[in-house]
């Protein structure tokens, strides 16, 4: 908690204070101000499952993400809304609402997510993204990394990607994470994709008919089946939004902060610093 003595133009006495929730928070005392500092993080989610077959062989549950099961992936945006929610008679409806910049996560390493910061001191507001996304349609250059008669893996460069050599997973529409190094030892099962090294993204498979028979007929599914990718940054990139359209305001006696239009499954994390009741 951070803690400082103010006083404001009718001589009311303010300390700060600094408060962390989950999709929503409520703050009790605040004063009609706008928030000192804000911070959201990003987050991602992905409908991934297993195959499940009954007794007699049949599919019962696809497995996804797969090329013929894609999986949407769905990151933190909307809106974020501060309201006052105690009309008593005395208090006056103060709030307002911002809109959420698309802010992505990775399921691992934890620390690979965006971040929005608005800082009021400075008069800056930005998004530190730590995740990229690139779509692939085959209109991309691609070249053959290996192929025998039993596996192969197909490569194309996207620059600033970040390899999951080991210890990265990383989101796909059509295809599982794999790390990084089982691509390069040609130690998986099934159709993956994963970063071997720094902007070397695979595509690899353990069947090379269909799809995977040739880069032609690989080109021709993405023309098709446009393919998301989600990955880390190796060199983050700093994103300057307009300051005045992500002010947040807190109103007098008690402030609601919550997220709308945010998919159940996601849990961005809200830290804000503002002005409270009291010495």
């Amino acid at each position: 908690m951070l803690k400082r003595v103010l006083h404001t133009a009718n001589q009311v006495v303010t300390h700060e204070e600094t408060h962390t929730g989950t999709r929503e928070l409520t703050i009790e005392n605040t004063v009609n101000d706008n928030v000192d500092m804000l911070t959201v993080t990003g987050d991602s989610w992905q409908l991934a499952q297993e195959e499940i077959k009954d007794e007699d062989g049949n599919v019962t549950q696809p497995a996804m993400p797969s090329t013929e099961y894609p999986s949407e992936i769905i990151s933190v945006n909307g809106e974020m809304i501060s309201t006052n929610d105690r009309l008593d008679g005395r208090d006056k409806l103060r709030g307002n609402s911002i809109i959420l910049p698309t802010l992505r996560s990775l399921p691992l390493p934890k620390e690979w997510k965006d971040m929005l910061y608005v800082d009021r001191k400075n008069q800056r507001a930005w998004v530190e993204r730590k995740i990229g996304e690139t779509v692939l349609d085959g209109s991309e250059t691609w070249k053959i990394y290996y192929k025998n008669n039993a596996i192969c893996a197909y490569e194309v460069i996207i620059n600033n990607a970040k390899n999951n050599w080991y210890g990265g997973i990383l989101y796909c529409s059509h295809f599982k994470s794999v790390y990084g190094q089982y691509i390069y030892k040609g130690t998986f099962t099934g159709s993956k994709f994963g970063i071997v090294q720094d902007k070397r993204c695979m595509f690899c498979s353990d069947d090379i008919t269909g799809i995977f028979e040739s880069i032609d007929t690989f080109k021709a599914f993405l023309s098709e089946h446009p393919v998301t990718v989600q990955y880390g940054l190796i060199d983050p990139i700093i994103e300057e939004l307009p300051y005045a359209d992500y002010l947040l305001e807190t109103a007098q006696y008690q402030t609601n902060i919550r997220m709308t239009g945010l998919n159940e499954n996601l849990q961005p994390e809200i830290k804000v610093q503002c002005k409270i009741l009291g010495g």
